[in-house]
């Protein structure tokens, strides 16, 4: 796994695959396009696995951290749809999914948990889980 990290950033971002240099800066801009819609975060780790990893299609996830605890945790995989052949598409649907879970939680949540999962995906909860 192929990593990059910027001291200076909350911001890491791992390929299972070949890294690719116009990816990493697609998702340094969807990671700042996030903060701008709901404030700075303290964690952020994008994982991109390569189409010989999942099926012939790229996959991403995502785990965010918020300056209150809570975590948001998506699993953006397709294995039947072909946009999932791009990249940048399975990136920015895991910023999109994130970014609903988030807005969701921000007009609902007073006294609910403290982890969000994507429930989209019906994967698995990470919840006790730490950060990869």
């Amino acid at each position: 796994m192929k990593e990059r990290t910027d001291t200076q950033s909350p911001l890491r971002v791992s390929f299972q695959g070949d890294a690719d240099e116009q990816v990493h800066r697609f998702i340094v801009e969807q990671a700042e396009a996030l903060e701008r819609l709901h404030g700075a975060f303290t964690y952020c780790h994008v994982i991109v696995e390569a189409p010989e990893v999942r099926d012939g299609r790229y996959g991403a996830s995502l785990f965010l951290t918020m300056p209150d605890d809570v975590e948001v945790c998506v699993d953006c995989h397709g294995p039947l749809d072909d946009r999932f052949c791009d990249p940048r598409f399975a990136v920015s649907e895991a910023f999109r999914r994130a970014q609903r879970l988030i807005a969701s939680r921000s007009g609902r949540h007073h006294g609910g948990a403290k982890t969000m999962h994507d429930e989209i995906t019906g994967e698995a909860s990470r919840l006790g889980r730490r950060h990869p």
